[in-house]
This record gives structure tokens, C-alpha cells and sequence, in this order.
């Protein structure tokens, strides 16, 4: 077991599992000879999301060359092409 900055690693020889948890409590978990994915709180990790931006301020869907900006009711597209 390893701790640095209230995170701890702990590596699993027999499963070759690498595990932590950081300082907000999301558990990450890592397979280091195998083909499962990695997990983040016990769930896959998604590596192609549907979007490439999502908050309250920007969003961007995924493969498309165009940005939207909104404050409030008013909303900008930044066209990118």
C-alpha cells in the first residue's frame, strides 16, 4: 500500500489488479494484464462518450466541428468548418 496526498494505491498480485480510491472517494480500479477495461466506481469506464463538452455552459456532441454556448436563454454556435 501506497499513500500520498489521503490517496491510497493498493495493487492486488493476483487478480494484477491496481485499485485507489483519491481524495473524493471515487474508486478507480485497473486491470494490468488483462482485457477488461478500467472502472470508475465500479462501473466501465466509458472511453467514447456522446459528448465532448456537457455543462451548464458549453456543449459539444461528439465528431461535430460546432460549439454551443448558452448563458441563461441566449445561446451562440461556434462553427468550426
Amino acid at each position: 500500500m501506497f499513500v500520498m496526498n489521503q490517496t491510497q494505491f493498493l495493487y492486488n498480485t493476483s487478480q494484477k489488479k491496481l485499485t485507489f480510491t483519491d481524495m473524493h472517494g471515487r474508486l478507480f480500479e485497473y486491470w494490468t494484464q488483462s482485457n477488461l477495461p478500467p472502472k470508475l466506481n465500479r462501473r466501465v469506464f466509458n472511453f467514447d462518450p456522446p459528448k465532448t463538452y456537457s455543462s451548464p455552459y458549453v456543449s459539444n456532441n461528439q465528431n461535430t466541428n460546432t460549439v454551443d454556448l448558452q448563458i441563461g436563454a441566449e445561446t451562440l454556435t461556434l462553427d468550426f468548418n
